[in-house]
């Protein structure tokens, strides 16, 4: 576990899964039995639960930057998952200059702008849904003729 500042983030060295948590500054963490706890200079939290303090969990995970094959100039029209999962779709190109969100509810197809082209992509999903996974994205890429840029 790390501490700084006003984030903590969890590295999970069996997974290789690594968890953050903003706005949340645990200067202590201990375990009693099974139960975790963390303290901040708000106060003694108990960790578990549902949700944050009221607020429900976000997940998120982001794809890593990829040319998909190509380095050609490209656009991305959709992205197909096989999971009925809802939330936020984001796509990022070159070097996240260019981005486009699209919220999407229980859609196997989430379909992004036509505007956003690019030669490398990165895409992320973000959910409060709980127990989701993502078993499988798919990408379909509209390669671009060359122009002058």
């Amino acid at each position: 576990l790390c501490v700084m500042a006003a984030q903590t983030y969890c590295f999970n060295s069996a997974t290789g899964a690594v968890t953050v948590w903003p706005n949340y500054a645990f200067v202590r963490v201990w375990r009693v039995g099974n139960i975790y706890f963390g303290v901040t200079k708000q106060g003694v939290f108990r960790f578990g639960g549902n949700d944050d303090n009221g607020v429900p969990f976000v997940s998120k995970f982001r794809t890593s930057k990829s040319t998909m094959g190509t380095n050609a100039t490209k656009r991305v029209p959709y992205v197909r998952l096989n999971d009925s999962v809802s939330g936020i779709a984001r796509a990022f190109t070159d070097n996240g200059s260019s981005q486009s969100t699209v919220t999407f509810t229980k859609a196997e197809r989430i379909k992004f702008g036509k505007g956003l082209r690019g030669r490398t992509y990165a895409f992320e999903i973000e959910t409060t849904q709980q127990g989701f996974r993502i078993q499988n994205m798919e990408f379909f890429i509209e390669k671009l003729q060359r122009g002058v840029d």
